[in-house]
């Protein structure tokens, strides 16, 4: 049970640390709700995860918690940013599958010990990105932040496009 869990946990880091969406979206809104919104978006993709889980293991879907307005749109984002990120995909029919099917073999504490290893692998360090960022938003105003946001969001659609000729390329 301990090798599952921190396997899973050890595991966890290498997907969490992967630039992607859900990162955009932690250090997004961590200068609206502070250290708060790397939890709020790990509980999105936690909720995402264990709907997969279970309909992986006895098929059926997904619950979303009900809250406030803001706390509600960043566990949405949480959701769909882990949706929309290829990796998570990926990570999921490769490692996460391998692991999972390990953790099915014990039981429910296998998969209990995988769940919550992993989610807590994403809960950490998600949560020490949002506390830098609200804790850095002491030294930059807010149209610095925008502007460190823009240069993010060109660099990752330049890289986007490099991909997409890379791909037209190497096809043809």
């Amino acid at each position: 049970m301990a090798l599952i869990f921190f396997s899973s946990l050890l595991i966890a880091y290498s997907g969490a640390m992967m630039p992607g969406p859900m990162l955009a979206v932690v250090v997004t809104e961590s200068p609206k709700q502070g250290f708060k919104a790397g939890p709020l978006v790990v509980l999105g993709h936690a909720m995402l995860e264990l709907a997969l889980l279970v309909a992986l293991v006895i098929g059926f879907g997904s619950l979303l918690e009900r809250g406030g307005a803001s706390r509600r749109r960043t566990v949405v984002g949480g959701i769909v940013s882990s949706l929309s990120n290829p990796y998570w995909t990926i990570w999921w029919a490769t490692i996460g599958m391998g692991l999972l099917t390990k953790a099915y073999a014990i039981g429910v504490a296998g998969l209990v010990a995988f769940y919550v290893g992993h989610i807590l692998g994403d809960l950490t360090w998600y949560s020490a990105v949002s506390g830098i960022v609200a804790a850095g938003r002491r030294w930059i105003t807010p149209r610095v932040y925008r502007t460190m946001l823009m240069v993010a969001a060109a660099f990752l659609l330049a890289l986007a496009g490099w991909f997409l000729y890379s791909g037209i390329v190497f096809v043809a």
